[in-house]
């Protein structure tokens, strides 16, 4: 039953740092339908005094600091993935530019300075 319990509590803490994203930071980190679907599944487990089974508010202090916490490493996870995905794209957008170029500067070389390449 230990165990079982953490379970919940982790699923409560994780489901209130969705709701403070939500209506307190005006982030919706969660779709509403697998939002709705996880809540659906934490209070058929869920004892009687989870504050999941309260309205949600968009008052920061009506938050478990351990809510918040998770929250806010949520966003910050999620900007860092975005942030190397942005990274890669931009240094695959250099490498494309830098071919072009190369490819533009060579044609524009007279044919008889151009390099020959041996063909087997």
């Amino acid at each position: 039953m230990g165990s079982q319990n953490s379970q919940l509590k982790a699923i409560e803490c994780q489901l209130l740092a969705y709701r403070y994203l939500y209506y307190v930071k005006s982030i919706s980190a969660l779709s509403d339908q697998d939002y709705d679907k996880l809540e659906k599944e934490f209070l058929e487990l869920a004892p009687s005094d989870s504050k999941i089974r309260e309205a949600g508010s968009d008052r920061e202090e009506s938050y478990p600091v351990s809510a918040i916490a998770l929250a806010l490493h949520m966003v910050a996870t999620k900007y860092e993935e975005n942030n190397k995905s942005d990274k890669k794209n931009d240094n695959k957008k250099k490498k494309t530019k830098r071919k072009l170029r190369r490819r533009k500067e060579s044609s524009e070389v007279p044919s008889n300075k151009r390099r020959k390449v041996k063909r087997d």
